[in-house]
């Protein structure tokens, strides 16, 4: 029996509730927008301008990891996990539909994205990214959790859109955290991290 027959039941309650009992018009622009790849391009220029504050002349080694974070996740997502899974997304399921279900998948942004979706790739990415980052820059706890805040921000918006299920969502947050952890101690085996850039906290004001 796999994980995602074991899964399915619950999963489609729990999307249910946040898709269709949750939602609210006036919500779905903010979810639109925490969706859209295009939003959080100024933290990514803000997470490269505290890599040039904390290390300097060698900024060009956390860019990499972090880029180098963000195409392994997306590439684990897309090419390997939805094709071999092939979980069909919830808009695309009959069973969660009109005339079947008795509340159809609510579809308020009109991307649907491929067929396939598990994992989520925006949340395997934005945890891959966002993990590596707190991680690199020795944020302290209540600096990290903004970020990762943003992070599960992006995933719960793929869940009210329609996009996907929680579960493909949370496996993928755990597919980028996983990455975002394996490069980071990586770096730091290979001396290319040294614990005392690490270990110190950079000020976010």
């Amino acid at each position: 029996m796999s994980l995602l027959f074991i899964l399915d039941p619950v999963d489609k309650v729990v999307f249910t509730w946040i898709n269709y009992d949750l939602a609210s018009p006036w919500l779905d622009p903010l979810m639109v927008f925490l969706s859209s790849k295009w939003t959080f391009i100024p933290l990514y220029l803000l997470i490269i301008y505290l890599y040039i504050r904390k290390f300097k002349i060698r900024f060009w080694i956390p860019v990499l990891l972090t880029v180098s974070a963000f195409g392994l996740s997306d590439s684990i997502s897309s090419r390997i996990l939805k094709p071999l899974t092939k979980r069909t997304r919830p808009l695309y399921e009959e069973t969660m539909n009109a005339p079947i279900a008795e509340k159809p998948v609510r579809i308020p942004h009109e991307k649907a994205g491929s067929r396939y979706g598990f994992v989520s790739s925006h949340s395997a990415n934005m945890f891959a990214v966002m993990g590596l980052a707190s991680m690199l820059l020795g944020l302290s706890m209540g600096k990290s959790l903004v970020f990762y805040t943003v992070a599960a921000s992006v995933a719960y918006s793929r869940v009210y859109l329609g996009l996907h299920y929680p579960g493909d969502v949370f496996f993928g947050a755990v597919l980028g955290y996983g990455i975002a952890r394996i490069l980071f101690f990586w770096s730091k085996n290979r001396g290319w991290i040294s614990e005392g850039n690490t270990s110190s906290v950079v000020p976010l004001h």
